[in-house]
């Protein structure tokens, strides 16, 4: 199906890829804990700043776009 971190950002059904330390994130959670908490602080920050009127709307556009799809020639 080609479901990859980098395919679903593209399709913008997530907000964000985060790399994992070198050999996994079980290889080092500590370390992938605090790349996890870094980008939660961020996404919270911004959240922070937009009215909940606006957060409803903007989510639900985002679902709505979910099944929507465009064809492109390759």
């Amino acid at each position: 199906m080609g479901l990859t971190a980098q395919r679903l950002a593209q399709l913008g059904l997530i907000d964000e890829v985060l790399e994992e330390p070198l050999g996994g994130a079980h290889r080092d959670p500590a370390q992938m804990s605090e790349h996890l908490k870094a980008a939660l602080m961020r996404h919270l920050a911004t959240l922070e700043e937009v009215s909940r009127d606006e957060l409803r709307a903007a989510r639900s556009a985002k679902i709505a776009a979910f099944g929507v799809y465009s064809e492109t020639s390759s």
